[in-house]
Protein backbone atom coordinates (compact mmCIF):
# COMPACT_ATOMS: atom_id res chain seq x y z
CA UNK A 1 0.00 0.00 0.00
CA UNK A 2 1.24 3.53 -0.80
CA UNK A 3 2.58 5.65 2.10
CA UNK A 4 -0.66 7.63 2.60
CA UNK A 5 -1.60 8.52 6.22
CA UNK A 6 -3.61 5.45 7.24
CA UNK A 7 -5.27 7.28 10.12
CA UNK A 8 -7.39 9.13 7.57
CA UNK A 9 -8.27 6.22 5.29
CA UNK A 10 -10.57 3.36 6.20
CA UNK A 11 -9.01 0.03 5.28
CA UNK A 12 -9.74 -3.67 5.27
CA UNK A 13 -7.27 -6.49 5.84
CA UNK A 14 -7.01 -9.54 3.61
CA UNK A 15 -4.27 -12.15 3.42
CA UNK A 16 -2.05 -10.12 5.72
CA UNK A 17 -2.29 -7.01 3.52
CA UNK A 18 -4.05 -3.68 3.98
CA UNK A 19 -6.37 -2.39 1.25
CA UNK A 20 -8.13 0.96 1.12
CA UNK A 21 -11.89 0.51 1.26
CA UNK A 22 -14.24 1.83 -1.44
CA UNK A 23 -15.97 4.65 0.44
CA UNK A 24 -16.99 8.23 -0.32
CA UNK A 25 -14.58 9.62 2.29
CA UNK A 26 -11.67 7.61 0.89
CA UNK A 27 -12.52 8.68 -2.67
CA UNK A 28 -12.54 12.34 -1.62
CA UNK A 29 -9.15 11.99 0.09
CA UNK A 30 -7.57 10.28 -2.93
CA UNK A 31 -8.98 12.84 -5.37
CA UNK A 32 -7.54 15.61 -3.16
CA UNK A 33 -4.13 13.90 -3.11
CA UNK A 34 -4.17 13.51 -6.88
CA UNK A 35 -4.92 17.21 -7.32
CA UNK A 36 -1.60 18.00 -5.59
CA UNK A 37 0.48 15.16 -7.04
CA UNK A 38 3.15 16.58 -9.38
CA UNK A 39 2.22 14.06 -12.07
CA UNK A 40 -1.35 15.34 -12.22
CA UNK A 41 -1.20 18.94 -10.98
CA UNK A 42 0.11 20.65 -14.08
CA UNK A 43 -2.80 23.06 -13.89
CA UNK A 44 -6.56 23.02 -14.34
CA UNK A 45 -7.18 25.92 -16.72
CA UNK A 46 -7.59 25.97 -20.48
CA UNK A 47 -3.93 26.93 -20.94
CA UNK A 48 -2.58 23.91 -19.00
CA UNK A 49 -1.05 22.15 -22.01
CA UNK A 50 0.47 18.65 -22.01
CA UNK A 51 4.16 18.21 -21.27
CA UNK A 52 6.46 15.26 -20.61
CA UNK A 53 5.02 14.67 -17.12
CA UNK A 54 1.50 16.03 -17.48
CA UNK A 55 -1.23 15.02 -19.91
CA UNK A 56 -2.85 18.42 -20.09
CA UNK A 57 -5.85 19.60 -18.11
CA UNK A 58 -9.36 18.40 -18.84
CA UNK A 59 -10.29 22.04 -19.50
CA UNK A 60 -7.49 22.33 -22.09
CA UNK A 61 -8.75 19.31 -24.03
CA UNK A 62 -12.41 20.27 -23.71
CA UNK A 63 -11.65 23.77 -24.94
CA UNK A 64 -9.82 22.38 -27.97
CA UNK A 65 -12.68 19.97 -28.69
CA UNK A 66 -15.24 22.78 -28.44
CA UNK A 67 -13.23 24.85 -30.92
CA UNK A 68 -13.27 21.93 -33.37
CA UNK A 69 -17.04 21.52 -33.00
CA UNK A 70 -17.42 25.24 -33.77
CA UNK A 71 -15.43 25.17 -37.04
CA UNK A 72 -17.81 25.70 -39.96
CA UNK A 73 -15.51 24.52 -42.76
CA UNK A 74 -15.65 20.71 -43.06
CA UNK A 75 -12.14 20.61 -44.52
CA UNK A 76 -10.65 22.73 -41.74
CA UNK A 77 -12.55 20.80 -39.08
CA UNK A 78 -11.27 17.47 -40.43
CA UNK A 79 -7.67 18.72 -40.42
CA UNK A 80 -7.95 20.00 -36.83
CA UNK A 81 -9.72 16.84 -35.69
CA UNK A 82 -6.85 14.71 -37.01
CA UNK A 83 -4.33 16.92 -35.24
CA UNK A 84 -6.39 16.59 -32.03
CA UNK A 85 -6.42 12.80 -32.31
CA UNK A 86 -2.69 12.61 -33.08
CA UNK A 87 -1.83 14.61 -29.97
CA UNK A 88 -4.33 12.81 -27.75
CA UNK A 89 -2.97 9.40 -28.76
CA UNK A 90 0.56 10.56 -27.97
CA UNK A 91 -0.44 12.00 -24.60
CA UNK A 92 -2.45 8.94 -23.49
CA UNK A 93 0.35 6.61 -24.57
CA UNK A 94 3.12 8.63 -22.95
CA UNK A 95 1.35 9.44 -19.67
CA UNK A 96 0.16 5.85 -19.17
CA UNK A 97 3.33 4.10 -20.45
CA UNK A 98 1.29 1.87 -22.79
CA UNK A 99 4.27 1.56 -25.18
CA UNK A 100 2.64 2.11 -28.57
CA UNK A 101 6.10 3.12 -29.74
CA UNK A 102 7.17 -0.54 -29.42
CA UNK A 103 5.11 -1.12 -32.58
CA UNK A 104 6.18 0.12 -36.00
CA UNK A 105 4.66 3.63 -36.24
CA UNK A 106 2.40 2.55 -33.39
CA UNK A 107 1.04 5.97 -32.52
CA UNK A 108 0.47 6.97 -36.14
CA UNK A 109 -1.32 3.73 -37.01
CA UNK A 110 -3.44 3.97 -33.86
CA UNK A 111 -4.49 7.54 -34.66
CA UNK A 112 -5.35 6.42 -38.19
CA UNK A 113 -7.58 3.68 -36.81
CA UNK A 114 -9.51 6.29 -34.83
CA UNK A 115 -10.01 8.72 -37.72
CA UNK A 116 -10.90 5.89 -40.10
CA UNK A 117 -13.55 4.50 -37.74
CA UNK A 118 -14.79 7.94 -36.67
CA UNK A 119 -14.61 10.50 -39.46
CA UNK A 120 -15.41 13.50 -37.25
CA UNK A 121 -15.14 14.46 -33.60
CA UNK A 122 -18.92 14.08 -33.30
CA UNK A 123 -18.60 10.55 -34.70
CA UNK A 124 -16.00 9.82 -32.02
CA UNK A 125 -18.28 11.14 -29.27
CA UNK A 126 -21.17 9.05 -30.59
CA UNK A 127 -19.01 5.94 -30.77
CA UNK A 128 -17.69 6.41 -27.25
CA UNK A 129 -21.25 6.78 -25.95
CA UNK A 130 -22.05 3.20 -27.00
CA UNK A 131 -21.80 0.30 -24.56
CA UNK A 132 -18.65 -1.53 -25.76
CA UNK A 133 -19.74 -4.96 -24.51
CA UNK A 134 -21.84 -7.71 -26.06
CA UNK A 135 -22.73 -11.24 -24.96
CA UNK A 136 -21.38 -14.07 -27.14
CA UNK A 137 -22.66 -17.55 -26.29
CA UNK A 138 -23.40 -16.36 -22.77
CA UNK A 139 -19.91 -14.87 -22.33
CA UNK A 140 -19.47 -11.10 -22.17
CA UNK A 141 -16.90 -9.70 -24.60
CA UNK A 142 -15.93 -6.46 -26.32
CA UNK A 143 -18.01 -5.72 -29.42
CA UNK A 144 -15.65 -6.34 -32.39
CA UNK A 145 -17.16 -3.32 -34.16
CA UNK A 146 -16.58 -0.93 -31.26
CA UNK A 147 -13.63 1.46 -31.31
CA UNK A 148 -12.36 -0.09 -28.06
CA UNK A 149 -11.87 -3.36 -29.94
CA UNK A 150 -10.40 -1.67 -33.02
CA UNK A 151 -7.76 0.02 -30.87
CA UNK A 152 -6.98 -3.25 -29.09
CA UNK A 153 -6.21 -5.15 -32.28
CA UNK A 154 -2.57 -6.20 -32.80
CA UNK A 155 0.10 -4.07 -34.43
CA UNK A 156 3.44 -5.44 -35.69
CA UNK A 157 6.18 -4.69 -33.19
CA UNK A 158 9.72 -3.62 -34.01
CA UNK A 159 10.86 -7.05 -32.79
CA UNK A 160 8.70 -8.87 -35.33
CA UNK A 161 5.92 -10.04 -33.01
CA UNK A 162 2.34 -8.73 -32.82
CA UNK A 163 1.30 -6.49 -29.91
CA UNK A 164 -2.27 -6.15 -28.64
CA UNK A 165 -3.05 -2.77 -27.14
CA UNK A 166 -6.10 -3.20 -24.92
CA UNK A 167 -4.58 -1.26 -22.03
CA UNK A 168 -4.04 1.75 -24.29
CA UNK A 169 -7.49 1.28 -25.85
CA UNK A 170 -9.26 1.38 -22.48
CA UNK A 171 -7.28 4.42 -21.33
CA UNK A 172 -7.84 6.32 -24.57
CA UNK A 173 -11.58 5.61 -24.48
CA UNK A 174 -11.78 6.62 -20.80
CA UNK A 175 -10.05 9.98 -21.32
CA UNK A 176 -11.63 10.81 -24.68
CA UNK A 177 -15.09 9.97 -23.32
CA UNK A 178 -14.51 12.33 -20.41
CA UNK A 179 -13.24 15.12 -22.67
CA UNK A 180 -16.18 14.85 -25.06
CA UNK A 181 -18.89 14.29 -22.46
CA UNK A 182 -19.84 10.91 -23.92
CA UNK A 183 -22.55 9.04 -22.03
CA UNK A 184 -20.49 5.89 -21.30
CA UNK A 185 -17.79 5.82 -18.59
CA UNK A 186 -14.89 3.43 -19.24
CA UNK A 187 -12.73 1.59 -16.73
CA UNK A 188 -9.00 1.74 -17.40
CA UNK A 189 -7.39 -1.68 -17.85
CA UNK A 190 -4.35 -1.33 -15.65
CA UNK A 191 -1.91 -3.90 -14.26
CA UNK A 192 -1.83 -2.38 -10.77
CA UNK A 193 -5.62 -2.41 -10.51
CA UNK A 194 -5.73 -5.86 -12.16
CA UNK A 195 -3.40 -7.29 -9.53
CA UNK A 196 -5.31 -5.77 -6.59
CA UNK A 197 -8.82 -6.34 -7.96
CA UNK A 198 -9.16 -9.96 -6.69
CA UNK A 199 -8.84 -8.68 -3.10
CA UNK A 200 -11.69 -6.22 -3.67
CA UNK A 201 -13.82 -8.90 -5.34
CA UNK A 202 -13.17 -11.17 -2.36
CA UNK A 203 -14.07 -8.41 0.11
CA UNK A 204 -17.19 -7.03 -1.59
CA UNK A 205 -18.52 -9.95 -3.64
CA UNK A 206 -17.18 -12.93 -1.66
CA UNK A 207 -15.73 -14.46 -4.85
CA UNK A 208 -12.12 -15.64 -5.03
CA UNK A 209 -9.72 -15.14 -7.95
CA UNK A 210 -5.96 -15.65 -8.06
CA UNK A 211 -3.96 -12.43 -7.72
CA UNK A 212 -2.78 -12.54 -11.34
CA UNK A 213 -6.10 -13.54 -12.91
CA UNK A 214 -6.94 -10.14 -14.41
CA UNK A 215 -3.45 -9.23 -15.65
CA UNK A 216 -3.30 -8.30 -19.35
CA UNK A 217 -0.10 -9.95 -20.54
CA UNK A 218 0.67 -13.09 -22.56
CA UNK A 219 -2.75 -13.89 -24.04
CA UNK A 220 -4.53 -13.67 -27.40
CA UNK A 221 -6.69 -10.68 -28.28
CA UNK A 222 -9.91 -12.63 -27.71
CA UNK A 223 -8.71 -13.75 -24.29
CA UNK A 224 -7.72 -10.18 -23.43
CA UNK A 225 -11.06 -8.68 -24.49
CA UNK A 226 -13.03 -11.28 -22.56
CA UNK A 227 -10.83 -10.77 -19.52
CA UNK A 228 -11.33 -7.01 -19.75
CA UNK A 229 -15.09 -7.51 -20.00
CA UNK A 230 -15.02 -9.61 -16.82
CA UNK A 231 -12.74 -7.06 -15.14
CA UNK A 232 -15.27 -4.29 -15.87
CA UNK A 233 -18.20 -6.46 -14.87
CA UNK A 234 -16.62 -7.20 -11.48
CA UNK A 235 -15.89 -3.51 -10.89
CA UNK A 236 -19.49 -2.65 -11.76
CA UNK A 237 -20.81 -5.29 -9.34
CA UNK A 238 -18.61 -3.90 -6.55
CA UNK A 239 -19.85 -0.37 -7.29
CA UNK A 240 -23.44 -1.56 -7.44
CA UNK A 241 -23.01 -2.96 -3.94
CA UNK A 242 -21.20 0.00 -2.36
CA UNK A 243 -23.49 2.55 -4.05
CA UNK A 244 -26.75 0.82 -3.15
CA UNK A 245 -29.22 3.18 -1.48
CA UNK A 246 -26.92 6.21 -1.76
CA UNK A 247 -27.67 9.54 -3.37
CA UNK A 248 -25.87 10.44 -6.61
CA UNK A 249 -23.52 12.77 -4.73
CA UNK A 250 -22.42 9.94 -2.43
CA UNK A 251 -21.88 7.30 -5.11
CA UNK A 252 -18.45 6.17 -6.29
CA UNK A 253 -17.72 6.42 -10.03
CA UNK A 254 -15.63 3.99 -12.06
CA UNK A 255 -12.88 6.59 -12.27
CA UNK A 256 -12.88 7.10 -8.50
CA UNK A 257 -12.73 3.33 -7.97
CA UNK A 258 -9.76 3.20 -10.34
CA UNK A 259 -8.02 6.03 -8.48
CA UNK A 260 -8.51 4.46 -5.04
CA UNK A 261 -7.21 1.04 -6.06
CA UNK A 262 -4.44 2.27 -8.38
CA UNK A 263 -3.00 5.07 -6.23
CA UNK A 264 -2.97 3.09 -2.98
CA UNK A 265 -1.43 -0.04 -4.50
CA UNK A 266 1.19 1.42 -6.87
Amino acid sequence: MSPIPRCRLSIFKLGGNDYVAITRDNADIIECILSFDATYSGGTGVNAKPNKRFGGSLAYWQNWANKIFAISSATTQEKEYKRFVDELVEVVDRSNATHLTAAINGRGKTAKRITTKCKTLQDLKNELSKDPFIAKNGIEDVDPNHILHKLSEPLPSKKGSMRCNISFASKFCQFASKILGASYEYSKYDNIVSKALPAYINKYLNIKYNSGYFLTGGKSLSEKTRKYAKYCNCIDKILEKVNAGKSNSQQISREEFDHIVWYTNK
